[in-house]
């Protein structure tokens, strides 16, 4: 997080200099982020993202559609051609560079289909994504209607235009991840069970960053709050084993998942991710909570 802006530092920049970080978070559109700098101080990333999608969104339909249309078209042809530091990295991330003559064939006849069908670039938020994810959405939206496409292309940009925006500036340190563990085989919460909190950020290896055991109510309480929590997949890794050893299930019943790993996605480091897991000898269920 060294690298970005803060948002204090952003806030006080002149306006011109305000405009030059903001402006490339739209694919050639700067006229996006037009006006933004009168609505200073903007207190987190969030409340700056609203504020660009709304201004994309109250432009009328011709100009929308100009703006998608400005979007670079996902294939190895572009990357050898050029387009903006941005999009390059995002698909190269997405190895479109890579791609071999056939797979390059069957996205580009995929990409002319799109835009004799809809007008404008097929828009995906490509960065990280795999070959069988683009020609997954692809496909799906092949077959989509105009306004449909129109809108879920626009849900599309919000997303590249979030991670942009990471990209760019710090986020608030709002932030944190906690965990709630119930051993539903004893019908409990989960106490003394002993794990730990992995980080896998897209350009690095995977690092522990925290080590815990759940307290009395089977909780761990915010991990990487105050600004240390950052966009990227994170895995708990639960010692069930250890645990259920000492809770006296025998091995038959407890050797099918000695160690439990959740793995979720962080997005928006300025929110808060709540992972409750059920837990109990040969499964476990999790989802969001709040």
């Amino acid at each position: 997080m060294d690298h970005c802006l803060t948002l204090a530092a952003l806030n006080a920049l002149p306006t011109p200099e305000f405009a030059a970080v903001v402006a490339p978070v739209f694919e050639n559109a700067p006229w996006v982020t037009d006006g933004l700098a009168a609505m200073r101080p903007f207190t987190s990333l969030t409340v700056l993202h609203a504020a660009m999608m709304a201004r994309l969104h109250r432009a009328t339909e011709a100009e929308q559609l100009g703006f998608l249309r400005g979007h670079p078209v996902l294939s190895p042809r572009t990357l050898l051609s050029g387009t903006t530091k941005e999009s390059m990295t995002e698909q190269r991330s997405a190895g479109i560079h890579a791609m071999d003559a056939a797979a390059a064939a069957r996205l580009d006849d995929a990409n002319a289909a799109h835009m004799a069908r809809f007008g404008f670039p097929f828009i995906l938020a490509v960065r990280g994504a795999t070959a069988a994810t683009i020609s997954a959405a692809m496909a799906r939206r092949a077959t989509a209607t105009p306004a449909a496409e129109h809108a879920e292309a626009l849900r599309e940009v919000e997303a590249i235009a979030w991670m942009r925006l990471l990209d760019r500036v710090c986020p608030a340190p709002s932030g944190g991840i906690s965990l709630h563990v119930l051993d539903t085989a004893r019908t409990r919460p989960a106490a003394g069970l002993a794990g730990e909190l992995w980080h896998s950020p897209a350009d690095a290896d995977a690092r522990c960053m925290a080590r815990f055991v759940t307290d009395d109510g089977g909780r761990v309480p915010s991990q990487l709050s105050g600004g240390g929590l950052a966009a990227g997949a994170y895995e708990w890794r639960l010692d069930t084993a250890a645990y259920f050893a000492a809770s006296g299930l025998a091995t038959p019943d407890r050797s099918f998942l000695p160690i439990v790993v959740v793995r979720f996605a962080v997005a928006n480091p300025e929110q808060h991710f709540h992972v409750p897991v059920l837990l109990a000898g040969g499964s476990y269920t999790t989802y969001r909570g709040s």
